[in-house]
């Protein structure tokens, strides 16, 4: 089937992200994000990530409204009454790699764990906005993750549904035109 639910992996970075928001901002909430465990890190300048949001989003970054700010290793994009963060890291993602591989069947997702050294993840930033959805917020965050999809990439995790995924053309394709992150387990349930 190819879906390994992460808590067969230790994906702690995750967690203290969503201990530290959650102290930042003083209350529960409930985090989007799509991470995908890359091979190497990419280069992802202010240009690339302009021509990526603005590719899937259909809208220019270049006012008040729709923009991206880069600094240092964070990305901040506004766009569409969305606002994600960026984060594009040098080191593996999913901690004890061998440990978490041992436990796995699937060998795509086994040679994703081990062969990961990088990592890439769009992140729903915008927690007060009630006027998006979780759904509404899921099917931006992986419309702008699918961009980043390449033969780098080497699957797709979704941590806080507790799941990860191999990369293949139905996975990228439901990222791209997703309305709930329920499809992306749907359409693999149904695959060969």
């Amino acid at each position: 089937m190819g879906i390994l639910r992460c808590s067969k992996v230790k994906t702690t970075i995750w967690q203290r992200f969503v201990d530290f928001a959650k102290a930042l901002i003083g209350r529960d909430t409930q985090f989007i994000s799509i991470v995908l465990p890359l091979r190497v890190r990419r280069k992802l300048d202010e240009a690339m990530l302009r021509k990526a949001v603005e590719s899937c989003c259909g809208a220019p970054l270049d006012d008040m409204t729709n923009f991206v700010v880069v600094e240092g290793p964070m990305r901040l994009v506004k766009v569409q009454g969305h606002l994600f963060k960026v984060l594009n890291a040098g080191r593996p993602y999913i901690e004890d790699a061998q440990h978490s591989a041992s436990r796995l069947t699937d060998g795509q997702l086994k040679a994703a764990i081990l062969g990961h050294q990088a990592w890439l993840s769009v992140d729903d930033m915008d927690f007060s906005n009630t006027k998006l959805n979780r759904n509404q917020k899921y099917a931006a965050v992986g419309k702008v993750a699918a961009e980043f999809i390449d033969e780098n990439c080497l699957a797709i995790c979704g941590p806080d549904e507790d799941v990860v995924v191999p990369v293949n053309s139905a996975s990228v394709e439901v990222l791209r035109k997703m309305h709930s992150p329920y499809e992306l387990l749907e359409v693999l349930r149904e695959s060969p």
